[in-house]
């Protein structure tokens, strides 16, 4: 038994629209082209200046994103400066001729021994923590002494100690500190006995470099090298000249131990740099230098991949106060507002965890010091906090303090790396952008590091104008970026105009939502036109008694609205003056690709009635092939 019969002419249009009903519903699922997102064949955003180089290609044209903001991060590294700042502690006792070291298995810088103010060798240990000075009191102390060298052997995380002079005897022994004693090392070769030399540790090779110093004989320029279990003597092809009071440095950028200067044979001052690869020592020949000079000092900047060295004495003149640094090719003085006071005999070292090269002692116009500087640098260009002396990362600088208020900056001209206040337009690097628009858009003035500053309502925003249904009068600036009226007239019935209120209408367009325009005037719509009960569908059932909607039948009945008839009359509908009929606002809708707005309910009832006339349909061919 076929429950549908072949297809008549008339069903065809009941197909089409029900397939036209379908289609409307999985339009629904589609979004608004204009709504949605447009994708931008644009590279990842990279953070600073050097991934933003790097992630260029041959070709390529380089378009810095700013995402939004007005100040994006600066490519160019502006000028850095360096600063020296005494610290508020001094070391309890002044000496000269001490050493330190910087501890980075506990972060703190280690001080041992030196000649104090009595004119006597001291043993006694000292920490640092960037604070305070904190005498140490282990069980087992070297011999007092002065004139000595330390290192830290990062790789055994120990300071090795060696030689100097203690009451009047020079001395080659070997000592180590792990940050509770010291352990005295008895290796079966070692340098001889020496003062006024220098270490350096190696991280790439992981040994501790001693070159040169005092001894009985005079001058040396001996190399040897400790691996924590024994010393090696190296004979390299060049070898720099015999000096004392010279001093080391090991260079982590490039991997070479640094050499300058250095008191050398029948007085003479050495202003020499040298490198040492591990294999063999190479003189540098730099366009810039320091003056030759001896007890001076040198340290490794880490994070800015520096040598730096400061003071002692030159040739035939006082002791110095001048700061210079080694970038692996040339010399370069640096020349800070404030510095220590002119000294030799003093010790420096990097404190790796704050990121400062800490200065302590030495002596002076004959007078030992007990002050305590520390050296960093702002400003230079920067990418991570780690690349910065202060171990702060902004606006692409290095700055002096974290500087994360809204309206201030490190990157302000003329105080590059010093946090300023911004003192007009908008915040600067990927600080959030002062909220508003127009004449009442926030902006930076100076008045506060942490907020913008927005016009008041003494600040008119614009003409008059008529938006939403309401004349807006005198609007102003309500001092949080937004344009708001001092005055309101409500359109009521009437839609708006330019600047005002329409007060007639030509036609629905003038008129409010729900009102219509009836001879020039704006109505509210009758609620009670067009419900005379003509349209509801017809629900009486058939001469079998069955209980299926009646959507009209070949026996003539008067057509139902599904048949395009009209309800009151039977009349066929004219679709040139039948208005159609408006969505209910409670309806569930769904927005076409058009954009218009579709009735939820609509489609799914035209589903219903086709089926119901296709199943009546069928029906009726049955009972035919019956009778």
């Amino acid at each position: 038994m076929r429950v549908f019969p072949a297809m008549r002419a008339s069903d065809w249009g009941v197909i089409v629209a029900l397939l036209g009903a379908l289609l409307t519903i999985l339009g629904c699922g589609q979004a608004d082209p204009a709504e949605m997102p447009t994708i931008h064949a644009a590279r990842e955003r990279v953070s600073g200046p050097t991934a933003a180089v790097a992630s260029l290609h041959a070709g390529e044209k380089l378009s810095l994103d700013t995402g939004g903001q007005v100040h994006p991060v600066l490519l160019d590294a502006p000028n850095e400066t360096v600063v020296w700042e005494q610290a508020d502690q001094d070391l309890p006792t002044a000496r000269e001729a001490h050493a330190l070291a910087f501890d980075s298995a506990r972060g703190k810088v280690v001080l041992f021994g030196g000649r104090g103010t009595d004119l006597k060798d001291r043993n006694d240990t000292w920490e640092w923590d960037g604070n305070a000075w904190k005498e140490l009191h282990p069980t087992s102390s070297p011999p007092p002494r002065s004139y000595h060298s330390l290192a830290y052997d990062g790789a055994r995380g120990k300071v090795v100690l060696f030689g100097g002079s203690g009451n009047g005897n020079r001395l080659d022994d070997t000592w180590e500190w792990d940050g509770t004693d010291w352990t005295p090392r008895s290796p079966a070769s070692k340098p001889s006995a020496r003062e006024r030399h220098s270490l350096a540790y190696d991280g790439a090779r992981e040994t501790t470099v001693l070159f040169g110093g005092y001894a009985s004989v005079g001058h040396l320029n001996d190399t040897w090298e400790w691996d924590g279990t024994a010393w090696t003597l190296r004979t390299p092809p060049s070898i720099p000249p015999a000096r004392s009071e010279h001093a080391l440095v090991y260079d982590g950028a490039r991997g070479k131990v640094v050499l300058f200067g250095g008191l050398g044979s029948f007085g003479v001052h050495h202003g020499d740099t040298w490198e040492w690869d591990g294999t063999d020592w190479v003189e540098r020949n730099p366009a810039s230098a320091p003056p030759a000079r001896q007890g001076h000092s040198l340290t490794y900047d880490t994070a800015r991949e520096r040598v730096v060295l400061f003071g002692g004495t030159a040739a035939g003149s006082n002791a110095l106060d001048d700061t210079w640094e080694w970038d692996g090719s040339d010399w370069v003085e640096r020349r800070p507002t404030a510095v220590p006071s002119a000294r030799q005999g003093h010790a420096l070292t990097y404190d790796g965890t704050r990121g400062r090269v800490v200065l302590v002692g030495g002596i002076a116009s004959a007078r030992l010091l007990d002050d305590t500087w520390e050296y960093h640098a702002f400003g230079n260009a920067c990418s991570t906090d780690d690349e910065c002396n202060t171990g702060h990362c902004v606006d692409g600088v290095c700055c002096d303090r974290a500087c994360d208020g809204q309206c201030e900056a490190c990157d302000i001209e003329g105080s590059v790396g010093t946090c300023s206040l911004v003192t007009s337009g908008q915040p600067h690097g990927t600080r959030d952008a002062c909220t508003g628009s127009g004449t009442c858009q926030g902006a930076c003035d100076g008045s506060s590091a942490t907020a913008c500053a927005y016009p008041g309502n003494d600040v008119s925003c614009g003409e008059d104008f008529c938006e939403g249904g309401k004349e807006i009068h005198n609007p102003v600036c309500d001092g949080a970026g937004a344009c708001v009226a001092s005055n309101e007239v409500d359109c009521g019935l009437y839609a708006c105009g330019t600047t005002e209120c329409l007060t007639m209408c030509t036609s629905d367009d003038d008129c409010a939502g729900g009102a219509s325009c009836v001879s020039g005037s704006c109505e509210l719509a009758d609620s009670d036109a067009g419900t005379d009960g003509g349209d509801e569908i017809d629900g009486g059932s058939d001469t079998e008694g069955g209980d299926e909607v009646d959507a009209g039948d070949d026996a003539g009945a008067n057509p139902s609205p599904v048949d395009g008839g009209d309800a009151d009359t039977g009349a066929p509908s004219d679709p040139a003056t039948e208005a159609p009929a408006e969505a209910s606002d409670e309806a569930c809708s769904c927005r076409t690709v058009g954009g218009k707005e579709q009735s939820g309910h609509a489609p799914w009832l035209g589903v219903g009635l086709a089926v119901a006339v296709l199943w009546r349909r069928g029906r009726r061919a049955e009972d035919g092939a019956r009778g």
